[in-house]
């Protein structure tokens, strides 16, 4: 190999270490301890626009916030909006 080659190689073998595992289509099942009537987080999927998905992987990178966080966030809006209560204004309604 060249040494041009050798690099080439060498930053594919770097990618692949970044590279995220694949995502189980199951969701891990509760330990006794943890089991209850209702679990307290749900797992769905969510089809964006490209340019909305890597707008949003922007925001989270300079916000230093997990996607997950600005969607709830999103989602909390939506609920203000529409006169509903809050995440944790429904978390707290459903421990009572």
């Amino acid at each position: 190999m060249t040494g041009n080659k050798k690099k080439a190689a060498a930053g594919l073998d770097a990618l692949k270490q970044l590279a995220t595992p694949p995502v189980s289509n199951t969701m891990p099942q509760p330990s006794a301890s943890e089991s209850n009537d209702k679990p307290d987080k749900v797992v769905f999927s969510l089809h964006l626009p490209e340019v909305a998905h890597s707008k949003l992987r922007e925001l989270s990178f300079y916000e230093r916030n997990s996607m997950t966080k600005l969607i709830l966030e999103g989602v909390d809006l939506l609920f203000s909006q529409r006169g509903l209560p809050s995440i944790e204004e429904l978390k707290q309604d459903g421990m009572k």
